[in-house]
């Protein structure tokens, strides 16, 4: 197989104890989507301890334009990680492949620890409310949307 971007052979091999295939060339890396996922909890849950919220991710441009498969030779689909453009990836929907480019793993690593992060911090400051509360705010819902009336029971 040819790499996508450099046209060097990929040489195969193991990620973090998945199957990729890594380019010398450009030092990109072809993964199954799913291997991908699996990196990328690896590596987040590594950096977590080491991230700090505010640590910036760099604008990661695209080396080229569109690239194809270098299984099916279609052209693969150009998204940004996350929804963002901050790292801009390339996939294979049919053949369920991804490439990344170097330095594109570290920062899609940094970006899942810091999401990480912050989702921890949103979980600890959510505080459950007691029951007797969420019946006090039904009831005053209740009083709102009936014009000051209330149900009871009869």
């Amino acid at each position: 197989m040819k790499c996508p971007r450099c046209e060097d052979k990929l040489v195969s091999g193991t990620y973090e104890e998945h199957d990729a295939f890594h380019c010398h060339g450009c030092a990109g890396t072809l993964f199954q989507q799913a291997a991908l996922g699996y990196t990328l909890e690896r590596f987040s849950a590594d950096l977590y301890s080491q991230v700090p919220l505010a640590t910036p991710v760099p604008k990661i441009g695209d080396k080229a334009g569109q690239i194809s498969c270098p299984m099916c030779e279609k052209i693969m689909e150009n998204y940004g990680y996350m929804g963002t453009g901050q790292v801009m990836l390339d996939a294979c929907n049919a053949c369920e492949l991804v490439w990344v480019d170097a330095l594109e793993l570290a920062a899609m690593a940094k970006m899942r620890a810091r999401l990480d992060k912050n989702m921890q911090i949103m979980r600890d400051a959510v505080t459950p409310m007691p029951i007797t509360s969420v019946a006090l705010n039904t009831r005053a819902i209740e009083a709102m949307l009936l014009g000051g009336f209330t149900l009871t029971k009869s």
